[in-house]
């Protein structure tokens, strides 16, 4: 009986996906592929759940991808290997090619190509303070939608029914995709999967519409975007990281995630040379700027500079503030630079504008009277020394697979202790054989032979 119920279900989404595909201009080819995938999904996620247990249910993954090919895929095309696009994703060495605004996928013509191609077009973009974490915020971005999508395309790929083959994976995604297990161990798949996949949680903004200027109930609004309508973006680096601290503190957290930023970064540098430069500048500059600091007399003269050159443009604001000859002039200057969609409604709407830029610039001069304060100077020194030594601690320079495993290491040596912590909390039976799959999966992933010891003294503190 039971196994005529799983039976009706599995088919009941088959029916589901066809009734989708119904509607759809897709070949037979890719019809036959999107079926063959959600079969493959379906006969190993109830396995793959009990041996993983850290992931969502069967029913959330196989509705979520059967709603991104009704919503979000108009044009699927199969690419065949010997042909000149297949050539080209070859040597790129990626799967598929996705572009979300026309909702179209190039893939070759297997399921792990298809269901990476679907993960990708579901993925949203991940909010964070670029002018907070500057060069951290793009090796984390990269970790959480890579980490993400490996994590999606085990199931198929690297899931056997008992264990986890990774070796198949190219050496930088599984770096990413180990950084991505560690997070979601430690503080639960839930939160990131909603973020990365557009699950609605419970504290969702309110949506604004995106024509602003002409809804009334935002009229009062002239001149500010739509996010400082709804308030400062949420920061989903922001987010993990208090996660961790409330489940393992102040310390653990910044010990750990130092750790992971840096092999997080590494990784990225070491396939990604365009970034990997702009790393190598970052140091150099933050060795001048250390170095310009050095004389007191000099760094009160730069930022006397450019307290004057701030000054001087609040001046030029006002003059087009107080003339309305000149603000038309500026105003009918802009549009003249702007497309349609992104002119400026109005001079009044103008002038709001020009009001926020003058009270941005005032605070910048307020920023820089208080660094010219002899308590904020020595802070500011200090704080560059930490960030040239984070840097330079990375040996970014060196760039080889050696460094970033020398790295990784020392990082997970900080995980297990956090796995540790985890531990000494559990309470319940259900939390701790969950943390005794965990455990075992990360062992699979994870077989770094110097940490032995420590895997072993885990072991033995859960078996306690």
């Amino acid at each position: 009986m039971p196994k005529d119920i799983f039976s009706k279900i599995i088919k009941d989404y088959n029916n589901e996906l066809e009734i989708v595909l119904e509607k759809k201009a897709f070949s037979s080819e890719v019809r036959n592929l999107l079926l063959s995938m959600l079969y493959k999904i379906e006969n190993a996620y109830e396995d793959y759940k009990k041996v993983k247990v850290n992931v969502c249910s069967k029913k959330q993954f196989v509705e979520e991808i059967i709603e991104t090919i009704e919503k979000r895929c108009k044009e699927i095309e199969i690419i065949k290997p010997t042909s000149k696009e297949g050539q080209e994703l070859y040597e790129k060495n990626i799967n598929c090619i996705i572009d979300k605004e026309e909702g179209k996928i190039q893939t070759f013509q297997n399921e792990k190509s298809m269901l990476e191609a679907i993960m990708k077009m579901r993925q949203e973009e991940i909010e964070v303070s670029n002018n907070k974490y500057e060069l951290i915020a793009m090796p984390v971005i990269q970790t959480l939608l890579i980490g993400n999508k490996e994590n999606s395309l085990e199931l198929i790929t690297n899931f056997n029914g008992w264990s986890w083959d990774i070796t198949k994976l190219e050496f930088e995604k599984q770096i990413y995709n180990k950084l991505y297990q560690m997070l979601i161990i430690l503080i639960g798949n839930k939160g990131i999967e909603n973020w990365i996949n557009n699950r609605k949680e419970d504290d969702e903004i309110e949506e604004i519409p995106s024509n602003v200027i002409l809804s009334s109930k935002y009229n009062e609004s002239f001149g500010i975007t739509k996010e400082e309508i709804q308030g400062e973006k949420i920061d989903h680096i922001e987010k993990i990281i208090n996660k961790f601290i409330e489940n393992y503190g102040e310390e653990l957290n910044e010990n750990f995630f130092k750790k992971f930023i840096k092999v997080a970064i590494l990784n990225t540098a070491d396939y990604n040379k365009e970034y990997k430069q702009k790393v190598e500048e970052k140091i150099i500059k933050l060795k001048e700027e250390l170095k310009n600091m050095s004389n007191n007399k000099i760094f009160i003269e730069n930022l006397s500079l450019q307290k004057k050159e701030i000054t001087k443009q609040i001046k030029e604001i006002d003059t087009i503030l107080n003339d309305e000859i000149k603000l038309r002039k500026e105003y009918e200057k802009r549009n003249s630079k702007l497309p349609n969609k992104e002119k400026i409604f109005s001079t009044s709407h103008l002038k709001l504008m020009l009001e926020k830029q003058r009270n941005n610039k005032i605070e910048q001069i307020k920023e820089i009277n208080k660094k010219m304060e002899p308590q904020e100077y020595v802070k500011i020194k200090k704080q560059l020394e930490e960030k040239q030594n984070f840097y330079e601690e990375i040996h970014i320079e060196e760039g080889t697979k050696e460094n970033v495993l020398r790295l990784q290491t020392k990082l997970e040596k900080k995980f297990l202790e956090c796995f540790s912590k985890k531990i000494e909390k559990a309470k319940e039976k259900d939390e701790i054989q969950k943390l005794i799959y965990e455990l075992r999966y990360y062992k699979k992933i994870s077989p770094i032979v110097e940490l032995e010891k420590e895997k072993n003294k885990i072991e033995k503190q859960l078996i306690r």
